[in-house]
């Protein structure tokens, strides 16, 4: 949804607050009188879900999954426990930026990334494949579904080639519109963001005021779903 040792640890903390944040809003007893929103996805979602949450307050109820989706092999193994805690009414999801990244073999972390002498983690024919079980088990929920577009990367980010991103989310469009599910164009609107909205030049990831400037057309997207 992703280095520094800075901007990892960073964004792990941030995954433990919001999971914690998000279960508890989920889990929270009594009926609900608002619609209810579940976002799937990686740390890019979980950057910009306290703003969604924000902007949706008097609209609907907004849970993220638990902790990071990461890529759309890990996304089909844990769908059916991040469905779990009722009926949604609009689903909001994104993989592509863990399933385009290169590794080499070992841990999976930020220091292990390598475009140049690792292997992808999805590749691209299996990346369509895992979106279109992702995207039949979201539509038997009854639920409103959205798939938000996969967002740039720079081109000096070490284990990503910016050219993937295109090339996944065409993939993903193919899906979509085979499914009948609306996208929302991130890449389109990440790539129009300044560059002092993004963490760094070598870096997927956002400054705070970088993941508001997504949220809102986050939150647009999903508002025309309510």
């Amino acid at each position: 949804m992703y280095g520094r040792p800075l901007v990892l640890k960073r964004s792990f903390i941030k995954a433990l607050i919001l999971s914690s944040f998000f279960v508890i809003g989920s889990s929270h007893a009594g009926s609900h009188d608002k619609p209810r929103v579940l976002i799937i996805g990686d740390s890019i979602s979980i950057g910009y879900t306290p703003y969604v949450t924000k902007s949706l307050a008097a609209e609907a109820e907004v849970v993220h999954n638990i902790g990071n989706a990461q890529d759309s092999t890990n996304g089909l193994k844990n769908l059916d426990a991040w469905l779990e805690g009722g009926k949604w009414d609009v689903i909001s999801f994104n993989f592509g930026l863990w399933d385009l990244c290169y590794r080499r073999p070992g841990p999976v972390t930020q220091e292990n990334r390598d475009k140049i002498n690792g292997s992808i983690a999805v590749p691209l024919d299996q990346y369509a494949i895992n979106l279109a079980q992702i995207a039949t088990k979201l539509k038997a929920t009854g639920a409103k579904v959205i798939f938000q577009s996969v967002t740039v990367v720079p081109a000096q980010e070490p284990g990503r080639n910016s050219d993937d991103v295109g090339r996944y989310n065409r993939a993903a469009a193919d899906v979509m519109k085979r499914m009948g599910i609306p996208i929302n164009d991130l890449e389109a609107v990440s790539a129009a963001l300044s560059d002092n909205l993004r963490e760094s030049d070598t870096d997927v990831h956002y400054t705070e005021a970088g993941y508001e400037q997504l949220a809102r057309s986050v939150t647009r997207s999903i508002q025309a779903q309510l």
